[in-house]
């Protein structure tokens, strides 16, 4: 079974690397449990859980990952996934592990369906929202927008999202005559949020600094559509540097105390982010902290730098999730 005591001693703040070390133990004993015993171990996880002040929302996947890793992250993303009764190895422990949390945490306040913000996109001149849901098999997502569609949708094994019906308060006027086309380039943008929001929220939730930088990320899109263009770019650069500076903290690196987006990339860099090419990028989100206070600020240039700190983001959360 796995070693909870030792677990308890470790800083969570570390959760991906300890959880690793499990697999290991784990793959290693290849044990076999009766079902006393798997509510036993998810008793002293539910516990463990409460103790490091765990959101319920995360449970399940943090409770996954100390049985199997990686491996269980992603059986636990699986929809169709279901436990085979007095099976408690591999998939089947994992759907076990969902049943339970099931039964004592509610369907509802699990991760699955809870929006995590908005992406904020253009849409004829006009500023829209698409809100992100936490979900972790957006890897290959879709896209449409097609009212003859549902929100959701699989086609040809891949999992899909209606934009015609998930844009927020579109009217059906207007998601009738759209096309994914006309979105754009945007549709990558939205896909590279529902990823790394997700991961965010997910899994690296216990690294310092992720939870306020994902507020940084919905104060930047609300800020947007409220016309506060200043405090959204400002929030866009808190979003990104939090981020680049979790990175270093992961890494174990001295985090400088800059707003610098270029000086932080270059210590990124040198503890071995090597994906981080977004120049470009960083020039759209930097900024000065007096911009909160500009009113010269347009509407393009903060979307601009929404979208670019997605970019950088996303980068940053698929070099994490290499670490393992």
């Amino acid at each position: 079974m796995i070693d909870l005591q030792s677990w308890h001693e470790e800083s969570f703040r570390s959760s991906v690397r300890i959880l690793r070390s499990y697999l290991d133990d784990w793959a290693a004993l290849e044990p076999t449990m009766n079902e006393a015993e798997f509510k036993t171990l998810m008793e002293q996880l539910h516990q463990e859980m409460i103790t490091r002040d765990i959101p319920i929302h995360a449970r399940s996947i943090q409770m996954a990952m100390a049985v199997l890793g990686a491996q269980g992250f992603v059986l636990l993303c699986d929809p169709n996934l279901e436990p085979v009764p007095g099976d408690y190895t591999g998939a089947s422990l994992v759907g076990h592990i969902r049943q339970w949390c099931d039964l004592n945490y509610s369907v509802d306040r699990q991760c699955v369906g809870r929006d995590i913000g908005d992406v904020v996109i253009e849409i004829r001149g006009d500023l829209w929202c698409v809100p992100v849901p936490t979900i972790f098999t957006c890897q290959g997502l879709a896209f449409a927008c097609d009212l003859r569609l549902p929100a959701a949708y699989e086609r040809n094994g891949r999992a899909g999202v209606n934009l015609a019906r998930t844009i927020k308060d579109m009217p059906d006027g207007l998601a009738a005559t759209l096309t994914i086309e006309e979105i754009g380039s945007q549709v990558q943008v939205i896909g590279k949020a529902f990823f790394a929001l997700s991961a965010l929220e997910l899994r690296f939730f216990t690294i310092p600094m992720v939870n306020t930088a994902t507020d940084n990320f919905k104060n930047a899109s609300d800020s947007l559509m409220r016309s506060s263009y200043g405090s959204s770019m400002w929030e866009s650069l808190q979003f990104t540097e939090k981020i680049l500076k979790a990175y270093l903290h992961v890494k174990g690196t001295k985090i400088p105390r800059v707003h610098e987006l270029t000086q932080l990339a270059i210590s990124a860099e040198q503890a071995g982010l090597h994906s981080l090419d977004h120049h470009s990028d960083f020039d759209r989100i930097q900024c000065n902290p007096a911009v909160r206070y500009d009113e010269e600020v347009s509407r393009d240039k903060a979307l601009a730098a929404h979208h670019s700190s997605i970019r950088v983001v996303d980068s940053i959360v698929r070099a994490l999730m290499a670490l393992g």
